[in-house]
C-alpha cells in the first residue's frame, strides 16, 4: 500500500509573508481603481462598471434570437416542398380505395340504455330551482362564523 504524500504544513512565518505580498498586490489594484474614480458621481462609476458588460449582454441575446428565429422559421420555408411528391399522391389515393370484400370489418357492438329511470333525471340534471325574489344568495344570515374560534 503506498500512500500519497501530502506536502507538510508550511510554517506560519512563510504564509504571512505570502500574505503581505499578496495583500500588497490587492492595495495596488485598489488605489488605481480609486484613482480612475476620482472626480466621478457615483452614477458615472456604476456605469463605468456595469454599463459595457450590460450592453455587450443585450447585443449577445439579441444576436442569439434573431439566429434562433432564422434558423426555425426561415430555413424551414424555403426549404419546404412546393408539390406534394408523387408517391405521396398515389399512397393517398391508395388509401382512399375502399378496403376489400374478404377482409370485413365487423361493426362495433351498440351498449342499450339500461331499463328503468333515465339517468340525468336521477341526478336532477335540467330541474329549475325557483329562488325567493327579496333573498340574495351571497349574503349569510349566520352571523360571523369566526366568532366560534375565539
Amino acid at each position: 500500500m503506498s500512500e500519497e504524500s501530502q506536502p507538510p504544513l508550511a510554517s506560519t512565518r512563510s504564509e504571512l509573508r505570502n500574505l503581505r505580498n499578496h495583500s500588497g498586490a490587492t492595495v495596488a489594484e485598489l488605489k488605481a481603481f480609486l484613482a480612475e474614480m476620482k472626480g466621478r458621481s457615483p452614477q458615472e462609476m456604476l456605469g463605468m462598471v456595469t454599463g459595457n458588460r450590460l450592453f455587450r449582454a443585450i447585443v449577445q441575446s439579441l444576436i442569439l434570437i434573431v439566429a434562433i428565429l432564422f434558423v426555425f422559421t426561415v430555413i424551414p420555408y424555403l426549404t419546404r416542398e412546393s408539390e406534394p411528391a408523387p408517391e405521396a399522391t398515389e399512397t393517398a389515393e391508395a388509401a382512399q380505395t375502399p378496403p376489400a370484400a374478404a377482409e370485413e370489418v365487423p361493426e362495433p357492438a351498440v351498449m342499450e340504455a339500461p331499463a328503468g329511470p333515465d339517468a340525468l333525471e336521477t341526478l336532477g340534471v335540467g330541474e329549475e330551482i325557483k329562488a325567493p325574489p327579496n333573498v340574495n344568495p351571497l349574503e349569510s344570515d349566520t352571523g360571523n362564523f369566526l366568532e366560534e374560534l375565539d
